[in-house]
């Protein structure tokens, strides 16, 4: 599940048309819960690779702007970091028995 949070998305300036009704409750790691209040779909642009996807809209504090859900993650073969709080991906694979490995492009948080 992709998340987006309520201060981030309202500065997206997006079409409130664009908020799909939805209904759920997400968990957080102590147990705390918090209601979705709506879903909309965006274009997540990486390295040049982009995606339409799905986030849901939760109004809670948090240090981070979104959350990737592990199958976006995996789409842009993206190392994440807890480190760093980022994100590393690289432009292609290395060659086969060439030991090479890609070089990151950039970070994204």
């Amino acid at each position: 599940m992709n998340v987006i949070f309520k201060r981030i998305f309202v500065g997206l300036q997006v079409e409130g048309s664009r908020v799909q009704s939805t209904y759920g409750l997400l968990f957080g790691f102590s147990g705390e819960k918090k209601e979705v209040e709506g879903a909309v779909d965006l274009l997540v642009i990486l390295g040049g690779t982009s995606i339409r996807c799905r986030f849901v809209i939760v109004d809670a504090p948090n240090g981070y702007n979104i959350i990737f859900g592990r199958p976006l993650i995996n789409y842009f073969k993206a190392v994440p970091s807890s480190y760093h709080q980022c994100l590393k991906y690289c432009r292609g694979m290395p060659k086969s028995g060439s030991g090479e490995i890609p070089r990151p492009l950039g970070n994204t948080t």
